[in-house]
């Protein structure tokens, strides 16, 4: 017993739409005594004439078009398989180099820890960053892909696509021993008084620079454990979004340090960004990525 195989259905989906054996030979680079043979067979196999051929030509026999209706449909499948294969060699065996501000950390390697998984052959690697720094390194091309915090999208960039992925509130990291502790929120005139430890990035120094000259800004650092200790042991406190300090353990943990949203009334809002170059918005790895990433903060 013959089984069907592609090159039987390829063979009678290409007689169908030329109307000829010879020009359907001519097309799958076949002669056309091969084209014939496996026609006949899958005829045969199937106990049913799906052509009449003549010197004219061939012609669809009634249960022939149901028949060819079908090859279609599996050839259909078929390609999207092979497609999906392709894609995941892509994905698999790409490379994909990602920056991003402190806070989002904890989630990005989350996301990571599961395209590893999925994709094994995957190359990653993440860097942390402020934002200034992390949009020159996407422009530049040393980064694929940055998490950036931004007011508004950066029209000097008109090379780079920016996404939206969610708007942040502003909020305040005080050791649970500070009076501040017990408070609701905060607002602008209840920092007058603190000092403050900061991630050095430009749109945190901004917020700050909104509380005036009196404000106190103990140290400014890329090393968010240094920014932890101080904060614990009550000689500052820090500002913040919340979808960063939330990526923070030690806030997680809520072991010593207390999150209190910080009331700014006519301040800007604000959004943690995607940024790539424009011409990879169609990068499949990057897309699942941002995918995962979006999912990950609903």
């Amino acid at each position: 017993m013959n089984l069907v195989n592609l090159e039987q259905l390829e063979c009678i989906v290409e007689v169908a739409r030329c109307g000829s054996l010879t020009r359907a030979a001519q097309n799958r680079l076949m002669t056309v005594a091969g084209v014939s043979r496996s026609i006949s067979l899958l005829e045969q196999e199937l106990n049913m004439k799906i052509f009449i051929r003549s010197r004219s030509g061939a012609v669809q026999t009634p249960e022939g078009e149901l028949i060819i209706q079908k090859a279609k449909n599996i050839l259909k499948e078929v390609q999207e398989l092979r497609i999906e294969a392709q894609n995941y060699n892509g994905i698999n065996n790409a490379k994909i180099r990602i920056g991003t501000i402190p806070g989002p950390m904890g989630l990005l390697v989350d996301v990571l820890v599961q395209l590893k998984k999925d994709y094994p052959s995957l190359q990653l690697e993440i860097i942390e960053g402020g934002t200034v720094d992390l949009i020159r390194e996407v422009s530049d091309g040393s980064l694929d892909l940055a998490f950036i915090l931004l007011s508004s999208i950066n029209e000097k960039y008109p090379d780079l696509y920016f996404e939206e992925i969610i708007e942040g509130g502003l909020v305040i990291g005080v050791s649970k021993q500070s009076p501040l502790a017990a408070k609701q929120s905060v607002t602008p005139d209840d920092l007058r008084n603190c000092s403050f430890v900061l991630y050095d990035d430009k749109y945190i120094a901004n917020i700050v620079a909104r509380l005036g000259d009196s404000a106190d800004v103990l140290f400014r650092t890329n090393h968010v454990e240094a920014i932890h200790r101080a904060v614990r042991e009550n000689l500052a406190v820090t500002i913040a979004t919340d979808f960063s300090l939330k990526g923070y353990p030690w806030i997680k943990a809520g072991a010593d340090i207390t999150m209190i949203p910080l009331i700014i009334t006519d301040a800007k809002k604000h959004y943690l960004y995607g940024v790539r170059k424009a011409e990879n918005t169609s990068h499949k790895v990057l897309n699942i990525f941002m995918n995962r990433v979006g999912q990950g903060f609903k």
